[in-house]
């Protein structure tokens, strides 16, 4: 299967290329066709945020936006009554709104969404009844259809790349060892300190974590 997608990644289409598009498509084809939704753009757009590199980045992407977007519809429902579009409504809607999720500790990703739809709604809102809880819905829609997208067609598994990563590691380390008893053995003005050989080891170290670290975040959420 590797060798399939192989090809048209030396041109620049990637798998997670390919799944974007394809979430994005299917989620506007099932909000416009089959929903009949007015905005089925916005359910397209939440599908080409969420598709990350594993399925549990996607989760949590998909997670950030719908609680953004739901805590933004909130805001502008509970305060665009008494408000104008103007400079100084938009102004007061996205402090009130990114200040209140600031003070709930929630995530900078959730923070920025919360004034995005903020804004959208405070914008659009007023002028169509049901927009607000449209938005809601097709990014709902949208985030799902990425979810499901990445998780079935062929799920990112870091775990033979971590395995090659490691071996690569033990390598450098047993060569890294044999030089560093082989200086103990040279004397003088000329001894070298074996630095540079040790600093690679750590790069080396610091390299086989972040893929060891992917490799566990890949099987999370993987049906395969």
């Amino acid at each position: 299967m590797s060798s399939i997608t192989d090809i048209p990644a030396k041109f620049g289409l990637t798998l997670q290329i390919f799944k974007t598009a394809f979430a994005a498509s299917l989620s506007w084809f099932v909000a416009s066709s089959l929903l009949h939704s007015d905005y089925p753009y916005f359910a397209a757009v939440a599908a080409i945020i969420t598709v990350q590199v594993t399925v549990a980045d996607s989760v949590n992407k998909a997670t950030q936006r719908i609680v953004g977007i739901i805590g933004g519809v909130l805001i502008s429902m509970l305060l665009g009554h008494w408000f104008q579009v103007g400079v100084f409504s938009i102004f007061f809607i996205i402090l009130i709104g990114m200040g209140i999720a600031k003070l709930l500790r929630m995530n900078p990703q959730i923070i920025s969404q919360v004034a995005v739809s903020s804004l959208l709604v405070l914008a659009f809102g007023q002028a169509r009844e049901g927009y607000a809880y449209e938005r809601i819905f097709e990014t709902i829609v949208g985030s799902a259809i990425a979810v499901l997208t990445n998780a079935l067609i062929i799920p990112q598994n870091a775990v033979p790349d971590v395995e090659r990563s490691i071996i690569a590691f033990s390598k450098l380390s047993a060569a890294t060892l044999t030089n560093l008893t082989a200086l103990l053995d040279v004397s003088g003005a000329r001894r070298k300190t074996g630095r540079s050989e040790v600093d690679a080891l750590i790069k080396e170290a610091a390299e086989c974590r972040k893929g060891l670290d992917l490799a566990e975040q890949s099987l999370k959420y993987n049906p395969c």
